[in-house]
């Protein structure tokens, strides 16, 4: 009877340790989130104090898949609208799902980060397929789904 009894609490014992080692496993799993910290510089412009930040790069990619890829080599935060990003030296690609990449180069934009819209300023190169168009100003408005 006492070996009965024994056997019980072993068995019993057993299965709690498997639980245990079954729920850490697969349900407690701990998250490894890896932040990649770029550059940043506290400075004063006018009396305002503002963010620098280099090699700066946003992706966006719409439910029908069309992808948007901004990258600068020079970015600054105002803490005034803390959403547009001021960016020099700038380089964008459009991704549209059944057509050509769309690039654009410029040397200066400004990035809406909540809704995306961005204006391209001086010395604007658009390249499309064969085709290239240089302007001034470049403005995408991802919204209303233009480009001026």
């Amino acid at each position: 009877m006492q070996k009965k009894i024994i056997l019980q609490l072993f068995l019993f014992l057993t299965i709690i340790v498997i639980s245990i080692v079954f729920f850490k496993t697969y349900f407690f799993k701990e998250q490894n989130i890896s932040i990649k910290e770029s550059q940043t510089e506290n400075q004063t412009f006018n009396g305002k104090t503002s963010n620098i930040m280099h090699n700066i790069k946003y992706e966006y990619v719409d439910r029908e898949g069309n992808g948007y890829i901004i990258t600068s080599e020079l970015g600054q935060l105002n803490n005034d609208k803390p959403n547009f990003v001021s960016m020099e030296n700038v380089s964008a690609i459009i991704n549209l799902k059944n057509s050509a990449p769309i690039t654009i180069n410029s040397d200066k934009a400004t990035y809406n980060s909540l809704n995306y819209d961005t204006s391209f300023i001086e010395n604007v190169l658009v390249s499309f397929s064969e085709q290239t168009i240089a302007s001034d100003n470049f403005d995408l408005f991802f919204n209303d789904s233009e480009a001026i």
